[in-house]
């Protein structure tokens, strides 16, 4: 996949596509605290934002991407699908915490933690088959 393959699919309905700039934006500066405090995830809420852009703001959609330090995730996630080690372990240590909190807070009832942790074996299966390399 080149960087020419990037999709600008512009909303038409003026509001929705202001809208969804507004959550690109807030996700942007989310990914951007993420940076600085080790419990909150950045690659997600960047990826969300580039999504947004995509379907906002075309000038925003390439200035993410092109970034030197934010658009090195994007990038390799655009290219090649990729999640690099240390994205996967905090991802699947948030995964794993949160599956303990659910069982913290349903304590009596066991339908809501099978669900969850149905779907967060789901989620953390398809992290670990997502290759943590680019290929050479």
């Amino acid at each position: 996949m080149d960087d020419r393959d990037l999709q600008h699919q512009p909303i038409t309905c003026r509001p929705v596509r202001y809208a969804t700039l507004a959550v690109g934006v807030l996700c942007l500066g989310l990914g951007i605290l993420g940076l600085f405090l080790p419990v909150m995830p950045t690659t997600v809420f960047l990826l969300i934002a580039f999504w947004c852009f995509s379907r906002s703001s075309e000038r925003l959609q390439r200035w993410l991407y092109d970034h030197p330090r934010l658009g090195r995730g994007l990038r390799q996630w655009h290219r090649h699908r990729v999640i690099p080690p240390k994205a996967k372990i905090a991802a699947l240590s948030m995964l794993a915490a949160s599956f303990l909190a659910t069982l913290y807070f349903y304590a009596g009832n066991w339908i809501v933690p099978e669900i969850v942790g149905a779907v967060l074996v789901a989620v953390a299966v398809f992290i670990l088959l997502c290759p943590s390399r680019a290929p050479a």
